[in-house]
């Protein structure tokens, strides 16, 4: 239902602004709710802890608790530059006049059990 609304939604906003609204299988910078939606496999994990000086001893994080969530996640946010450094910069008329809409667009079309 989530993905369907996310797509839903952006293509209706897409029509009616000036902006074309993508939809991606992935986000390509780091998101607060990234864990969230854990698939990583086994051999995905080990890489990781192999590439990860601090892993086991300062980085400690149990995969499975995420995995077992199994939580559908969607990053309909702003668009911008340079996320997380000193030059970060968002393009405001979308972020602050599109991105607003199509989230109320996603979560009505969600919880609306009329939908459902």
């Amino acid at each position: 239902r989530l993905e369907h609304a996310a797509t839903h939604a952006a293509h209706m906003l897409s029509s009616q602004s000036q902006y074309p609204i993508l939809v991606r299988p992935f986000f390509p910078g780091i998101s607060d709710m990234s864990f969230l939606a854990c698939r990583d496999d086994d051999a995905s994990i080990s890489a990781m802890a192999e590439n990860t000086p601090a892993w086991g001893t300062r980085l400690q994080f149990d995969f499975g608790v995420p995995a077992s969530f199994d939580l559908p996640v969607i990053n309909a946010g702003p668009y911008g530059r340079d996320y997380h450094q000193s030059t970060e910069r968002v393009h405001m008329p979308y972020s602050f006049g599109v991105v607003p809409e199509l989230v109320w667009q996603i979560a009505r079309e969600v919880l609306d059990p009329v939908d459902n």
